[in-house]
């Protein structure tokens, strides 16, 4: 029998901030997916490809992409490297030059999908105009100083074996606003909230960060600090839906409670990955199934549809919950209970 490499063991791989959101989400889809790099089967009725939100968000990053570069805006560096690097005052253009750009990108986007329908591309640019059209406008139309765009960065997390350990990521843009550096997401999906109330926006902000969801604009933040102070180091979702009244959820550094949820979630996760517990959430704390698992690309190898599987899973968190158990836990399960947990306590 040969030994085992630890190098090769993709649990040491290098983890992104997005995927550390997907194994909060469910573990199982990660193991599917990442590590065994297993493929959703091809759809016999799906020959003819359709326009998703996927493609949309797609097309909306590649022009706002573009647009940066075409006023020599720095793209696929370090932070390190964009912080020191010099301010762009970037503009917004007249509307026939953005509807080019967008167009533009979404003949880049269908060249990269193999997608060579005629009139696609003026169909998904059509769509994705809007979003585009809303980063301007959650502007204000005026210029910003930036200093970078798909910019590569990192934050650190200490894990519940006291080891430092590496979160990566890529913010779509990096700014200086006022002298403080501000990483930007765009999202084109629903927003965190969209109640009127700040406090409230704030309330369901939080709980995403503990529920594992939202950890993006924390890393960012978090990851900006080491450049600047905590006070001027912010990171921030800017969501470029239609009709939206509050488009910006923007954290600080210094935001002790975000900064505190973010921590114990990715420990949390860590635990997991180390212990080997990647199991299938097949249904909410509150007994509900996830919303998820309509569209998870992979459920064909899931147990999602096993009554049997489910019925077990809920008894399961029941007795952990209420301290019921034969046996001593392994660390194994207490890192499985530890995630099952992150959602049920946010929920509560």
């Amino acid at each position: 029998m040969g030994a085992v490499r630890e190098a090769a063991d993709p649990r040491r791989r290098p983890l992104y901030v997005t995927v550390a959101e997907q194994l909060a989400a469910c573990p199982w889809q990660v193991f599917v997916r990442r590590f065994l790099r297993i493929q959703a089967p091809p759809d016999a009725l799906g020959e003819l490809p359709g326009i998703d939100a996927r493609l949309v968000g797609a097309t909306v990053h590649a022009a706002l992409e573009q647009l940066a570069a075409s006023q020599s805006v720095p793209a696929r560096l370090s932070l390190e490297e964009v912080a020191a690097a010099r301010r762009v005052e970037l503009s917004w253009p007249e509307e026939s030059a953005l509807a080019s750009t967008v167009h533009a990108a979404a003949e880049k986007v269908c060249g990269e999908e193999g997608i060579a329908l005629p009139g696609f591309p003026h169909a998904l640019a059509a769509l994705a105009l809007g979003g585009v059209r809303a980063a301007c406008a959650a502007e204000g139309g005026r210029t910003v100083a930036v200093l970078g765009v798909e910019v590569d960065g990192a934050c650190s997390v200490v894990d519940f074996a006291g080891r430092s350990r590496t979160i990566r990521f890529r913010a779509d843009r990096v700014d200086d606003d006022g002298g403080a550096l501000r990483l930007t997401d765009y999202k084109v999906g629903r927003p965190i909230s969209e109640l009127k109330a700040a406090d409230k926006r704030a309330r369901d902000f939080l709980q995403a960060v503990r529920r594992g969801e939202r950890l993006q604009a924390v890393a960012y933040a978090l990851a900006a600090a080491v450049l600047r102070s905590p006070a001027e180091a912010r990171g921030r979702y800017l969501f470029l839906g239609d009709g939206l009244e509050v488009r910006e959820f923007e954290v600080r550094a210094d935001d002790s409670t975000l900064a505190n949820a973010f921590h114990e979630a990715l420990r949390t996760s860590f635990a997991v990955l180390d212990a080997g517990s990647l199991f299938p959430r097949l249904l909410e704390p509150d007994g509900s199934g996830p919303k998820r698992c309509e569209m998870c690309d992979v459920r064909e190898a899931c147990l999602r549809g096993d009554s049997g599987s489910r019925l077990r899973l809920e008894d399961w968190a029941k007795a952990k919950g209420e301290g019921i158990a034969a046996v001593p836990a392994s660390p194994a399960e207490q890192a499985a209970f530890a995630l099952w947990q992150l959602r049920a306590e946010a929920d509560e």
